[in-house]
């Protein structure tokens, strides 16, 4: 009961915990995911302004890990049925960012930075809409994170209480497991002092019915 116990516990506050881990990463992950938009965006813009070739590697380097971040992402939200469809719009709106972000490069390269502008508003408004839906996820995962919290905080508790019975349990068992074995012990000494005193009458009445003899033959003796 002890070992159930303490296993059932345990394993209750493990998952708990990784619940709560699995949180944090989502939190992590949504926040690097939203870093390297606004990188991509940043460096872009960078570039559109200035026309300048150096601002254009952060870009490039954002576009790069872009994907490896939603793919991770979907990934984490997979067993989550209230995130994961604001997974996959997350991926839709931040595909069309890149859309738009590549035509205000080939634009620019084209035709300059007037021409580029055009495309600006809709970038700006698109990544808005990205920023508010990684807010509203990471607001939702953070309530999550809270109630998880909470779950491994009781579990924690539990466990403690689950190892306190547990130990309260064995020291009882302990203690019955002497109580018996002291009974026994002494049982078998008062059993062993009966037998040695049953021994001694035994032998004092063996004793006296040789002197009883012995005088028998003597008198029957003396008597012929």
């Amino acid at each position: 009961l002890d070992a159930v116990l303490s296993y059932r516990s345990t394993r209750t506050l493990i998952k708990a915990n990784a619940r709560v881990a699995h949180s944090h990463e989502v939190l992590a992950q949504l926040e690097a995911t939203l870093s390297t938009m606004t990188e991509a965006e940043t460096g872009l813009r960078g570039y559109l302004i200035t026309g300048e070739g150096r601002y254009l590697k952060p870009y490039q380097a954002a576009v790069a890990r872009i994907e490896e971040n939603v793919t991770h992402l979907k990934q984490l939200l997979a067993d989550n049925p209230e995130q994961r469809p604001r997974a996959a719009l997350l991926e839709i709106q931040i595909g069309l960012q890149l859309a738009i972000l590549r035509t205000g490069l080939s634009l620019r390269q084209k035709r300059g930075l007037g021409a580029a502008r055009k495309v600006a508003a809709g970038e700006e408004q698109t990544m808005e809409d990205i920023r508010a839906l990684v807010g509203l996820m990471q607001s939702e995962e953070r309530k999550l994170l809270t109630r998880r919290a909470e779950r491994s905080r009781t579990s924690g508790q539990y466990a403690l209480i689950g190892l306190a019975i547990g130990t309260l349990l064995s020291l009882g068992l302990v203690f019955v497991g002497y109580y018996l074995i002291r009974r026994d012990l002494l049982a078998r000494e008062r059993a062993a002092s009966v037998l040695r005193a049953a021994h001694d009458e035994v032998e004092r009445r063996v004793q006296e019915r040789t002197l009883e003899l012995e005088r028998s033959n003597r008198e029957l003796q003396d008597f012929a």
